[in-house]
C-alpha cells in the first residue's frame, strides 16, 4: 500500500511562542487548489471510495503566535494501528499557521475510519477523520488445471509384449475333433472376447494361452450374432487383460492401426489399416480392413497406436459361413472374405448379472449355427438361377450368388455319386436368415441311386418370399445337414 504524505505550508503571521495552538477549522476533501496565498478544498467531504477516489487531502488552520513550529502527521489506520508519520518544520511570521496533508488511496487498503493526529511541538493540536471505501478485490480464479501431456504411441515391440493377452480360439465337433482355429484376447479376470464366428457351429471350444495351457470354455456370457462378437468365460490364469480404448476415442480413417496376425502357425505383430465405415441397421458398424488378414487372427484384437483394444478382426455379414469344415468345398477365398476383412467396434457390454451360458444352450436356442459333416456320397452342391437335371452337364456354380427379389426362381442342387451300395435317402433344403431362423423349406425329394451312378437333386424356391439380406441353404439328410451355402436377395 502506497501512503505518501505530503505536508505543505501555506501561510503563517508573527505571534509569541508563548501562546499555544488554536484550532480554527478543518476540512477534508479529494482535492486542494492553491490561489497565491490561500488554499482550499472545492468539495469537501469526508467519505472516499477507491478506485472513484485517488487521495485524500486534509487542511488545518490554527490561530498561534508567531514562532518555530514542529508538526507532525500521525496517520492511523481503522484498527487504530500506526500507518504513518510526518514531521514538518516551519516558522511563521504572523499567528495564521495552516498545512496540509495529501493521502493516496490504494487498492488492498483497509477500508472504514481512517484518522489524522496533528501534533505541534509534540503536543495534540488537531484531529480529522475520514472514511474510506475499498471495494474487496476480485477473487483470482485458480489457474486451470494443467492437462497431463498426451500419451506416446507405443513402439511395435512394446505393442508385442502384449501378446500373453493374446489367446487361440479351438472349435470342437461332438467327437472333439478340432476343426477351426481362430483368436481371441484376454479382456477381464475369467473373460475372453473373441468374435461371434470364432466359436459359431461347434459342440465344444478350447482356448489355449500363450504360456501353452489349454483350457475349455465354461459358458458364453454376451454375445451378437449379427455384430459378430463373443464373451467366453475360461480361466484365464495369470494372462494380463488389454486395455480398452477410452470412449472419447475416435478412430480416424486412413490410420494405420495394429492387430497380431499368425504367419506359419505362430504370432506376427502388423499394421493394418481403416480405410473406411459401414453401418447397416442389421449388422451395425463396421471398420473394412486392408490388407486383409490371416483366418486365424479373426476375433484378435485391433489396437490402437498406444495398445489399446479399438475392434474385432472379423466383422463378418454373413453369419454362420465360419461354422463350415473345410471338407465343404467351399474356396477358401470366399471364407475369408466372409469372415475377416473388417473389424467390429469394441462393444459396449452388459454387466456380468446373468450365469454364462453352455454352448449347448445356445445351441437349443437357435443361436449357432448346426455344425455338419459332409456326406461323402454327395460330390457337390450349389445355389444357381437354373440348373439342368442332366448331371453330366454341370452348371456353373458362382459362390455368394446374388438373386434379384424380381426373378423367378433360383435353385439349389446337389450331385450324387454313391461308390460303395445302393443310396436311397429322403432330401430336404431348408434357407435361413442371417439370424439363422428358417424362412422355407423346399419340396421333399428321394434319392434312389445304385452304387457307381450319378445323380442330381434339385429344388427350386421362389425369392419373391424371401426378404432382401444374406441367406444360407443347408442340405439335410434325416435331418443332418450335409452340405451348405451361401447366397443373398437383392431388393
Amino acid at each position: 500500500m502506497r501512503q505518501p504524505l505530503i505536508p505543505c505550508l501555506l501561510l503563517a503571521t508573527s505571534l509569541t511562542f508563548a501562546q499555544a495552538p488554536q484550532l480554527l477549522r478543518s476540512v477534508v476533501g479529494p482535492l486542494g487548489v492553491t490561489e497565491g496565498d490561500t488554499f482550499t478544498i472545492p468539495n469537501p467531504r469526508s467519505k472516499f471510495t477507491y478506485p472513484t477516489d485517488r487521495q485524500v487531502v486534509i487542511y488545518f488552520e490554527w490561530d498561534a503566535p508567531p514562532a518555530k513550529y514542529q508538526l507532525a502527521g500521525v496517520w492511523k489506520q481503522p484498527d487504530g494501528k500506526l500507518a504513518s508519520i510526518s514531521d514538518i518544520a516551519m516558522e511563521t511570521p504572523t499567528r495564521k499557521l495552516q498545512a496540509y496533508w495529501t493521502f493516496d488511496l490504494a487498492a488492498g487498503m483497509p477500508g472504514g475510519v481512517w484518522q489524522l493526529d496533528v501534533r505541534i511541538n509534540g503536543l495534540p493540536a488537531a484531529s480529522q477523520a475520514f472514511e474510506v471505501a475499498v471495494p474487496a478485490p476480485a477473487a483470482t480464479p485458480p489457474p486451470p488445471p494443467v492437462a497431463p501431456p498426451p500419451p506416446s504411441p507405443l513402439t511395435l515391440d512394446q505393442i508385442y509384449r502384449l501378446a500373453p493377452s493374446i489367446v487361440w480360439v479351438y472349435k470342437l465337433d461332438s467327437t472333439g475333433r478340432r476343426f477351426d482355429t481362430a483368436s481371441g484376447f484376454v479382456s477381464g479376470k475369467g473373460e475372453i472376447t473373441t468374435a461371434f464366428q470364432s466359436i459359431d457351429g461347434a459342440a465344444n471350444v478350447e482356448v489355449a494361452f500363450a504360456d501353452g495351457q489349454r483350457r475349455p470354455i465354461t459358458g458364453v456370457r454376451a454375445h451378437s450374432r449379427l455384430q459378430d462378437w463373443a464373451v467366453l468365460t475360461v480361466d484365464t490364469g495369470s494372462a494380463p487383460p488389454l486395455k480398452p480404448a477410452p470412449p472419447t476415442y475416435t478412430v480416424p480413417i486412413g490410420e494405420r492401426m495394429v492387430h497380431f496376425s499368425v504367419e506359419n502357425d505362430a504370432r506376427a505383430i502388423a499394421g493394418i489399416d481403416v480405410v473406411g465405415r459401414t453401418q447397416s441397421p442389421a449388422f451395425g458398424d463396421r471398420w473394412p480392413l486392408q490388407p486383409p488378414t490371416s483366418p486365424a487372427a479373426v476375433g484378435g484384437p485391433l489396437l490402437n497406436p498406444f495398445g489399446e483394444v479399438i475392434g474385432i478382426i472379423g466383422g463378418s455379414t454373413t453369419p454362420g459361413v465360419r461354422a463350415l469344415d473345410r471338407a465343404n468345398g467351399l474356396s477358401s477365398w470366399f471364407l475369408h472374405s466372409k469372415s475377416g476383412v473388417a473389424a467390429t467396434p469394441l462393444p459396449a457390454l452388459p454387466p456380468a448379472s446373468a450365469a454364462p451360458l453352455p454352448l449347448a444352450d445356445l445351441h437349443a436356442a437357435n443361436a449357432l449355427t448346426p455344425y455338419y459333416l459332409p456326406d461323402p456320397d454327395i460330390t457337390s452342391g450349389g445355389i444357381v438361377r437354373e440348373v439342368a437335371k442332366d448331371p453330366n452337364r454341370q452348371p456353373v456354380v458362382q459362390e455368394g450368388l446374388e438373386i434379384s427379389s424380381k426373378e423367378p426362381s433360383f435353385a439349389v442342387f446337389a450331385n450324387w455319386n454313391p461308390r460303395t451300395k445302393i443310396r436311397q435317402a429322403v432330401i430336404r433344403v431348408a434357407l435361413y436368415d442371417a439370424t439363422n431362423v428358417r424362412r422355407a423349406t423346399g419340396e421333399t425329394k428321394r434319392a434312389n441311386l445304385p452304387a457307381g451312378s450319378v445323380g442330381r437333386t434339385i429344388v427350386t424356391f421362389a425369392p419373391t418370399h424371401l426378404l432382401p439380406g444374406p441367406y444360407r441353404a443347408d442340405i439335410l439328410l434325416a435331418g443332418r445337414v450335409v452340405w451348405r451355402g451361401f447366397f443373398s436377395i437383392a431388393p
